[in-house]
């Protein structure tokens, strides 16, 4: 007997029924995202292969960068986009027939386009404006909402006293005083994206070339709270400190001798107090 005898009499002798009461016949994704598309079958041959058939026709044989069928006959869609949307088939194939059973996939925009500020942290100079982009990308209808700190909401047009949003989207902060996160959000049919920013103020202080720069960030309490400042390029200085031109005060005060134009940047110090109890100073170097 030959091995593709045997396999004819598996085939013939195997039977296999899709599920149609399978969840997610109709389904709706985000483009970028991953998509599971299930197919649940009952046969007698567990070694069976689920196969499917993608809206331009072909069958989906060998995993690619773009799709795959897990071990339990799921089609795995990876960074879904637009032209994904259409009817895909689910099929089961032996001796005595095929089985197959459509499903529909719609593959919705995202509503806000890429941005540099996502997720990046903002330092502002304390009581400086800014103005913060919420740049849209849909052909949807869609709304658009700011969530600032202190749980407070606004919609285009609506404002604070520190805070208005433009009709464009754009969140303008005036005298920057509430750091934290601020986040925009974009909402059509296919559902929410959002856009965080971490905002940080920061105190200037005007540093001469070659001169010395004293940064006060003093504190009091008992038991005295440790205090160390983290410098632009990461070094970390404890309280006491002493080398090279920085030293670090017992009162945490931190000093800088012969300022230069590299030394120019973010001064943090961080007190041992709670995770949020920090003083932040930016240096700009004249001369």
């Amino acid at each position: 007997v030959t091995k593709w005898q045997e396999d004819d009499n598996d085939l013939t002798s195997s039977w296999a029924l899709i599920r149609r009461g399978t969840v997610g016949r109709v389904q709706t994704a985000l483009e970028g995202s991953k998509v599971n598309l299930e197919c649940s079958v009952i046969t007698s041959n567990p070694e069976l292969k689920v196969e499917w058939m993608l809206p331009d026709l072909t069958i989906v044989e060998d995993a690619n960068d773009k799709t795959e069928v897990s071990e339990r006959g799921e089609l795995v869609i990876l960074n879904s986009t637009l032209s994904d949307s259409g009817l895909y088939h689910c099929m089961v194939r032996t001796k005595a027939g095929v089985d197959l059973m459509p499903l529909r996939l719609t593959i919705k925009e995202l509503s806000l386009g890429p941005t540099a500020f996502n997720g990046q942290k903002i330092v502002v100079e304390r009581g400086h404006s800014l103005a913060l982009p919420c740049d849209v990308a849909s052909v949807q209808p869609y709304q658009t909402m700011w969530y600032l700190p202190k749980n407070v909401i606004l919609l285009p047009t609506q404002q604070t006293r520190r805070a208005e949003v433009m009709e464009n989207g754009t969140l303008v902060v005036r005298k920057l005083a509430d750091e934290g996160k601020y986040a925009c959000v974009a909402r059509n049919s296919a559902g929410d994206d959002v856009k965080n920013m971490n905002l940080e103020s920061a105190s200037k202080v005007l540093g001469v070339s070659y001169q010395t720069v004293l940064l006060d960030c003093r504190v009091e309490g008992k038991p005295e709270p440790g205090v160390w400042w983290v410098t632009p390029y990461g070094h970390s200085l404890t309280t006491p400190y002493l080398g090279g031109r920085f030293q670090v005060h017992r009162n945490g005060s931190l000093e800088l001798r012969g300022v230069r134009k590299t030394d120019e940047g973010r001064y943090t110090s961080e007190l041992q107090v709670n995770e949020d109890s920090s003083c932040k100073i930016l240096i700009y170097c004249t001369g």
